[in-house]
């Protein structure tokens, strides 16, 4: 379950008085399912559900994630491919918003405690290249990358992670959004 929510923001008429303030937010969730198909095969899929409110006005729709990696163990190599957002736009009473779909492929190389990773991204924004590093440190795990998205401005991330066992994770990231300020991210990972 995510939730965004983008504050008030002034109401205004066709002659820019103001009539009030409006509030708006999107909201999402996700029933995902991902393991190896045979060995050195991955893939995984994800059913979504999207809500978005602006002001009185609502829409919702379902959408579909998929992906595939391809891992190459004897070189620490693995190559992914994978589509995001396929399904029906938002209809917000006549007017229609088309869902952000997006095209991925990427590289991985690891060693036992560093991992270096390279994506090329076809999007709403055009072509975007991402690349990002991970060292992990005992129970603590450090990260970085770097993307070419230039409508963000969010040139540089920054993370961390901490090991809480074998199978749980709490997960910070900060992500530089440019006009939209600064996000940070808080997230606990369990896996069974």
């Amino acid at each position: 379950m995510a939730t965004l929510q983008y504050g008030r923001s002034k109401e205004t008429d066709s002659t820019g008085g103001i009539l009030g303030n409006v509030e708006a937010d999107d909201q999402s969730g996700a029933l995902t399912l991902a393991g190896k198909v045979i060995p050195g095969i991955i893939t995984g899929v994800a059913i979504k559900y999207l809500k978005s409110r602006l002001a009185d006005t609502s829409a919702n729709t379902t959408a579909l994630d998929a992906g595939l990696i391809v891992e190459l163990t004897d070189a620490n190599l693995s190559f992914g491919i994978s589509v995001k957002n396929l399904g029906k736009e938002l209809t917000y009473v006549s007017e229609v918003a088309a869902l952000p779909r997006k095209y991925r492929g990427g590289i991985a190389w690891h060693t036992d405690n560093l991992l270096l990773t390279g994506d090329v991204e076809s999007a709403l924004t055009g072509m975007q290249y991402i690349a990002g590093a991970e060292m992990h440190l005992g129970i603590i795990i450090m990260r970085a990358g770097v993307s070419s998205n230039k409508l963000l401005a969010g040139t540089f991330t920054l993370g961390a992670g901490l090991n809480i066992s074998g199978k749980c994770r709490l997960d910070f990231a900060f992500l530089p959004l440019g006009v939209l300020g600064t996000n940070h991210r808080v997230s606990l990972v369990v896996a069974y």
